[in-house]
């Protein structure tokens, strides 16, 4: 288990960080869509890996609570126990979520060209460049959605992966699984399995198809490399580009952009390692953040007051996010989205195929 952090199973770091699911103005939550926190933690006494129906789990990164969130064959999710008592259940960072009892959206994926949002209902939808990637199956999905290039895949109800779109990691292989996670970079793509253990699958080459042994509990992909976060907490990284930028440390979440990874401390603090290329704008200094989400060349966060903040490099306007409160953030290659509490997504960066405009 990760020092400083409590039982849990699952960061849906896919990329998107939900971090309320709250259920009305009480610490304690109870949440039936399947709302899971930002920071993953490993586990003991509870699985830390997800569960074979499609689980999840993740902690705070203050280390003082944590959640579990359980697929159902139904594509519903659900979530028991208390934040304040170390019990499975939804991690909460404010009273309410949204304008009712739980978020309209569970997770959500920034690709290279397009995005694609989970809603509650377990309904995937997708906008931007149309590669066959923004036209999900008319299926119910579970959180792990990951969009990449011109390839999307996300975990079906049942805890199966699927992906729609063009590319040679289109075709999941045949018995790989079942899954509590997916992260796809260019030509790859990689999952952890209900039992914790990896599987990758598209080009081989840079042996970025060939991830480590152990269990693990987070995981990010970018063009040609992967970083998981094992259950002690420490980074393993395999495949080309930035997949030589392993963090050293204990970490609770992990991005990946282009050349740079960077780790989330269960304290909240953040350390990275490589390049942002020329990146004029590093990252705030002494900030403590609830969720990290990392492509191209650039980083953003949400920070503890759930108000936004990026750096790296940026010519298309993807360091200028939005005001407000978010619960939900991912980065994509030269633009992010991220979901308000009022369960507004908002995208900001560079503007083309409509990317940068999310379905109501």
């Amino acid at each position: 288990m990760i020092p400083g952090a409590r039982a849990g199973a699952r960061r849906l770091i896919v990329h998107g960080a939900l971090l309320c699911g709250c259920a009305g103005g009480s610490g304690e939550d109870s949440q039936t869509s399947g709302a899971s926190a930002t920071a993953g933690s490993a586990s003991s006494g509870a699985d830390a890996t997800g569960t074979s129906d499609g689980g999840s789990s993740s902690g705070t990164t203050d280390g003082t609570s944590s959640a579990t969130s359980g697929g159902t064959t139904d594509g519903t999710s659900s979530a028991t126990g208390s934040a304040s008592t170390g019990e499975t259940g939804s991690t909460s960072v404010g009273e309410t979520t949204g304008t009712g009892d739980e978020p309209a959206w569970l997770d959500l994926s920034a690709g290279y060209d397009h995005n694609c949002a989970l809603r509650s209902t377990g309904e995937l939808v997708c906008w931007g460049r149309d590669t066959g990637a923004i036209k999900p199956p008319d299926w119910s999905f579970l959180p792990g959605v990951s969009a990449g290039w011109t390839l999307t895949c996300a975990i079906l109800s049942d805890g199966r992966g699927d992906c729609f779109g063009s590319g040679i990691a289109s075709h999941v292989p045949f018995g790989i699984g079942y899954f509590v996670k997916l992260a796809i970079g260019e030509d790859h793509a990689c999952g952890i399995r209900d039992d914790g253990t990896l599987a990758c699958w598209g080009a081989e080459y840079e042996g970025k198809s060939d991830p480590p042994p152990g269990i693990f509990f987070d995981i990010a992909a970018s063009i040609s490399h992967t970083c998981a976060l094992r259950e002690d907490g420490a980074m393993l990284c395999w495949g080309g580009g930035g997949g030589g930028y392993e963090v050293a440390g204990t970490h609770v979440a992990v991005a990946s952009g282009w050349t740079h990874n960077c780790g989330l401390r269960p304290d909240g603090t953040l350390a990275c390692a490589g390049t942002n290329w020329d990146a004029p704008k590093p990252p705030p200094e002494g900030a403590t953040f609830l969720a990290i989400s990392a492509e191209g060349n650039h980083t953003c966060g949400i920070l503890e007051d759930r108000t936004l903040t990026c750096w790296g490099r940026g010519n298309y306007g993807e360091l200028d996010p939005p005001p407000g409160e978010f619960y939900l953030l991912d980065v994509g290659d030269r633009h992010a989205c991220a979901v308000r509490v009022d369960d507004t997504i908002l995208c900001w960066g560079e503007d083309e195929y409509g990317k940068l405009t999310p379905p109501p």
